[in-house]
């Protein structure tokens, strides 16, 4: 960057240092003006794509979503794509725990729940939900679930069928495992597992902090129309497609002010995942990601980190059972604060009825496409200053079409200039 350019940087403010960042995240695709098209001007940050790009990028898509095909691949055919022999050689000694009363399939979408006792099934909500992101439920407030408002006031937004039902597993059909668990379905193909690992208490501390700077700056997210959010609050960081021009673009917060700020956030997120998550993930895992990360460097496919298009954190984050639009494994970080939880809170994975016990500093990798979500809660009576919160890092489908998309349009009109008038 030439000295009279970040002189003109310098006094844009934070405004144009936020610009240029934008601007490198998008692949240089980012100008700061506003675009026409078809006559009418609309809040598009970059040129629109034409139909050669779309070929290049749906060709290099097909290509990787033929070679990774993440809902039916087992295990043995993953590691048949190239992988890192000692991280599968630890892997193989892991505990591998099958599937015992399988959850029939009809329960797929309902909420998993641990702390009822006695055991309730298909119990609809009396109160209905609400689509309202500013609306907060508080304590005791629910009639029959979610259940856990008695330790912290809840956001239940639902975009999908208000009934909603709950389903729930005696206490003693919660599966404990000790350190190093493995869940496989009966074709072979992996659905979860918790890495023998965890993260250090110095970067338990930070990821906390983030999480606190996130939900400062970043409005409550809403779900997608197949998950009901049921949680404190959820916010999200790293890329996405903009609606628009489907092209690669960057989280940003409403409030220019707080922009810098938040990619201060985002970068110490990508730090602490390269140094500290993503190793204890490729101690076993390695096999698992490595092919993908050497697909996306070969390709020249720039993510936030590796494999991850974005990150979210859930506070008390309690989905139903779902499945995600995205095209590889997702690693989930567990973290307690205060005094943590009294039970509950653990991840489940309703097609086979099988729960992962999680505790503070686990690392767990899991199937997106598979069912798959947090159990209830047990909190501790009147103390919001004690919970979980499980950071999800993972690879979403249209982010990874958005930067192939975005470098075929740069390969065709070259990186463009940043206007910061």
């Amino acid at each position: 960057m030439s000295l009279l350019y970040r002189k003109v940087i310098e006094k844009t403010g934070s405004i144009g240092h936020v610009l240029v960042r934008n601007h490198a995240l998008s692949n240089g695709l980012v100008d700061g003006k506003l675009h026409l098209h078809e006559g009418k001007k609309i809040k598009d940050r970059s040129m629109r794509c034409q139909i050669i790009d779309r070929e290049v990028a749906n060709a290099m898509y097909c290509d990787f979503i033929t070679k990774f095909k993440v809902s039916s691949m087992s295990v043995e055919n993953i590691v048949h794509l190239g992988m890192d022999t000692d991280s599968y050689q630890r892997f193989l000694l892991m505990t591998s725990k099958e599937p015992e009363d399988p959850i029939q399939s009809n329960c797929m979408y309902d909420f998993l729940t641990t702390t009822r006792n006695p055991q309730v099934m298909h119990q609809k909500f009396i109160q209905t939900p609400t689509i309202d992101q500013s609306h907060v439920w508080q304590m005791g407030s629910f009639h029959d679930s979610p259940s856990m408002t008695k330790g912290s006031p809840l956001r239940f937004c639902n975009r999908c069928d208000e009934i909603q039902f709950i389903t729930s597993f005696e206490k003693n059909r919660i599966l404990r495992h000790s350190a190093g668990t493995v869940l496989k379905d009966s074709n072979g193909i992996l659905l979860g597992a918790r890495c023998s690992g965890s993260i250090g208490v110095f970067i338990s501390y930070e990821l906390i902090y983030i999480y606190k700077q996130m939900e400062l700056h970043r409005s409550f997210l809403m779900r997608g129309k197949d998950v009901a959010n049921v949680c404190a609050n959820f916010v999200v960081t790293g890329l996405k497609q903009d609606l628009n021009t489907k092209l690669k673009m960057s989280h940003s917060p409403k409030n220019s002010k707080s922009a810098p700020l938040e990619m201060e956030m985002r970068s110490k997120l990508r730090g602490i995942f390269m140094k500290h998550v993503y190793p204890v993930v490729k101690l076993e895992f390695g096999w698992l990601f490595e092919p993908i990360n050497k697909w996306l460097e070969e390709n020249k496919v720039t993510l936030h980190s590796n494999f991850v298009s974005g990150v979210t954190a859930g506070k008390l984050f309690w989905p139903r059972s779902h499945i995600d639009q995205d095209v590889w494994f997702t690693v989930l970080v567990c973290l307690d604060y205060g005094r943590g939880v009294i039970g509950g809170g653990d991840f489940g994975f309703g097609s086979v009825g099988h729960v992962l016990q999680c505790t503070h500093g686990d690392v767990i990798v899991y199937n997106p496409t598979h069912p798959h979500g947090t159990t209830e809660f047990d909190l501790h009576a009147n103390d919001p200053d004690s919970g979980r919160i499980f950071f999800a890092f993972f690879m979403k489908k249209n982010v990874l079409h958005a930067d192939l998309l975005s470098q075929a349009m740069v390969n065709r009109v070259g990186v463009q200039a940043i206007n910061l008038s």
